[in-house]
Formats: C-alpha cells, sequence, structure tokens
C-alpha cells in the first residue's frame, strides 16, 4: 500500500494502469473542498468518486476496503477550494 498526496490539480498521477484506491481522505482548506477523481489520463470523462468538504478545515474520508476501486486508464483529479490536500491509498 502506498499514499499518494495531491495538493493541485493533476493530470496522470504518475501510477500505472490498472492501480486500486482503497481509501481516500481529503482535508479542506480556507473554504470547503471538492475532490474529483477520473479514471483517465486527463480531468475529463465520467467521475469514479467526488469527495467533499462542506466547511474549512473539514476531513471527510473514504474506505473503500478490498478489492478497492479499480482504475484502468490512469489516475487523474480536480481539486477546487483554497489549498486543498487530498490523500489516495492505493496499491
Amino acid at each position: 500500500m502506498e499514499i499518494i498526496l495531491v495538493s493541485a490539480n493533476n493530470d496522470d498521477i504518475d501510477l500505472p494502469a490498472f492501480t486500486k484506491v482503497v481509501g481516500a481522505f481529503l482535508v479542506a482548506g480556507a473554504d470547503a473542498a471538492t475532490a474529483t477523481i477520473y479514471d483517465a489520463l486527463t480531468q475529463a470523462g465520467t467521475a469514479k468518486f467526488i469527495l467533499k468538504a462542506a466547511i474549512a478545515s473539514n476531513s471527510p474520508y473514504l474506505a473503500f476496503g478490498q478489492p478497492g476501486i479499480l482504475f484502468k486508464t490512469g489516475i487523474s483529479v480536480t481539486l477546487t477550494g483554497t489549498s486543498p490536500l487530498l490523500y489516495l491509498i492505493v496499491e
């Protein structure tokens, strides 16, 4: 297992195809935040999942357990809000 920190909008996070996400943790910055996670090399298409922090300093967490969510193409992320952080737990 590995923890990947995403602190800005990222096309094609450097992970191999067929990576599994088993959890995600979003830390909102100065205001509400949203993380949209795609199975794509660019921030496009249908999101695999969306994680929202409704207020500043809120920290929602999703645990998918085994077998996780499979990303066949790659992982790209769109973050909104002021200075949010997203931690992806992958294997």
